[in-house]
């Protein structure tokens, strides 16, 4: 993959992380993770429902080797500028799975990444980045222990820029 094609300054910003903070359930977190992306010019109003609509009929969440994690998105046409917002709340928040079916147990995730892909095509080289690092047991646990914003974003950026993660 040309390092032009996924670059970590295009989606990644100080004002889309969203550490330690307490969002009980996913209708409460698609509803503040919507006003706080609304008020940053980065989607648009519709938004909202969009990603809830989508989130019900493709589940997100994603359980890895030492993690549960949730990859929710929207549709473009809700998206006024890219970016992926990075949010890790105080307590696990219940994702169905994806591929699953609503009666599966839910994934219980603690790092969530909000995506905001434009391009067609470029949405699944930015997944592939993110898988790559999710099951990187040590970025993960780094993760988890990082203490703000500029922390976090040291740490994706080293394993999203990774060669590795491809």
């Amino acid at each position: 993959m040309a390092k032009n094609d996924v670059t970590f300054d295009m989606f990644f910003k100080n004002d889309l992380v969203f550490h330690d903070v307490d969002w009980v359930d996913t209708a409460d977190f698609f509803h503040k993770i919507s006003e706080n992306l609304v008020r940053g010019g980065y989607v648009a109003p519709t938004f909202y429902g969009a990603i809830t609509e989508r989130e019900l009929n493709y589940p997100t969440g994603l359980q890895t080797a030492s993690i549960g994690a949730a990859i929710p998105h929207a549709d473009p046409v809700h998206i006024k500028e890219p970016f992926i917002a990075v949010i890790r709340p105080t307590h696990s928040i219940a994702f169905a799975p994806m591929g699953g079916s609503p009666d599966d147990e839910k994934i219980q995730a603690k790092i969530i990444f909000v995506l905001g892909v434009m391009r067609n095509g470029l949405q699944v080289k930015v997944l592939q980045r993110l898988m790559g690092m999710l099951s990187d047991e040590a970025v993960i646990h780094q993760l988890l222990q990082a203490s703000n914003e500029d922390e976090i974003l040291r740490i994706i950026k080293n394993s999203f820029t990774s060669e590795q993660t491809v």
